[in-house]
């Protein structure tokens, strides 16, 4: 992965989370989560820049052998983990954010 691929990843969670949050469709913490996610993507950025001469990679620990690998690799998994949870979250939707009028209806039949 480039640095390239990091900053689309950080603005569309930064979308997705923002329309969860203004919507209230999801649940907020897949809101937030994204916003945390988006933020270890932009951390990636720089990580990807560090230079290869070993004692450079001592002194600033951001090469693609130093911090980036673990960057990466958490945030990937919080990045998989999120669209996992947020796909579950999408099926266990309350009846009433999908459909106010249906929701409405069913309390009305109800008494």
């Amino acid at each position: 992965m480039t640095a390239f691929s990091f900053l689309p990843t950080a603005l569309f969670l930064v979308a997705v989370s923002y329309a969860i949050l203004a919507t209230r469709a999801l649940p907020r913490w897949t809101g937030w989560l994204a916003v945390g996610i988006a933020i270890l993507n932009l951390v990636a950025v720089p990580a990807t820049f560090g230079g290869n001469d070993f004692m450079e990679a001592v002194v600033a620990g951001v090469t693609a052998s130093g911090w980036y690998v673990y960057i990466n690799d958490v945030r990937g998994l919080a990045y998989i983990g999120w669209l996992i949870g947020a796909g579950i979250s999408m099926m266990r939707v309350k009846l009433k954010a999908v459909a106010p009028a249906l929701h409405e209806r069913e309390l009305q039949k109800a008494g």
